[in-house]
């Protein structure tokens, strides 16, 4: 069985289109970025359903929670609704998850100091 190109998945155009409407979002018009922003979380929060309906119609927590689909579709779509919000959190919550569902106590733990590491430089107060 010979494999698809990567052109013909529907995971390449996908990311493809948010790779380039993220060019657009750096526009220093507030308006227009906001919608942009909007546009495109609304289009991820679709697609990702729709892989997800596509693949495997019956929810199971542990192949969802683990497909790296889901990860990518869940950070486009809350960076895009919040652009404050960086997209390390998602690699280290997926870490979290991963290593917990494993049994990997010493992966929690780094993870976990990893997320708390970024959200206490986001949210610390910038000296003057």
């Amino acid at each position: 069985m010979n494999p698809k190109p990567f052109y013909t998945s529907s995971n390449f155009w996908t990311f493809l289109a948010l790779a380039i409407g993220a060019l657009f979002v750096g526009f220093p018009e507030d308006a227009a970025k906001e919608t942009v922003s909007a546009i495109f979380a609304i289009f991820a929060a679709f697609r990702g359903v729709r892989e997800w309906i596509k693949n495997n119609p019956k929810f199971k927590e542990v192949g969802e929670i683990n497909n790296s689909n889901f990860w990518a579709y869940l950070a486009t779509a809350v960076t895009a609704a919040f652009p404050l919000v960086p997209i390390e959190i998602f690699d280290n919550l997926q870490a979290i998850i991963a290593a917990a569902i494993g049994g990997n106590w010493q992966g929690v733990f780094t993870a976990l100091f990893a997320l708390a590491t970024i959200l206490y430089n986001l949210l610390r107060k910038p000296k003057e």
